[in-house]
């Protein structure tokens, strides 16, 4: 989970990045889009989409380790 939150994060590394060289992969979309109407709106979903595709990929293949970390956690005694 905070893998998920870090990788959304926009307002932080937006604000204490100084430089341009490496972005984020939030501030590159952002920027991207910034000056743009949002009326290609499939450019943007598919901008989301590759945002999206390595926490999708880590998630299916880690799924077995999260539900077996849930289903410990959950049986008492």
């Amino acid at each position: 989970m905070q893998f998920i939150s870090v990788w959304n994060d926009l307002q932080l590394p937006l604000v204490l990045l100084n430089s341009a060289d490496h972005p984020t992969v939030s501030i590159s979309l952002y920027k991207f889009f910034a000056g743009r109407s949002m009326s290609d709106l499939s450019l943007l979903f598919g901008g989301i989409m590759l945002t999206l595709l390595p926490i999708i990929v880590l998630f299916v293949s880690f799924q077995r380790f999260f539900v077996k970390g849930l289903s410990a956690g959950a049986v008492k005694g």
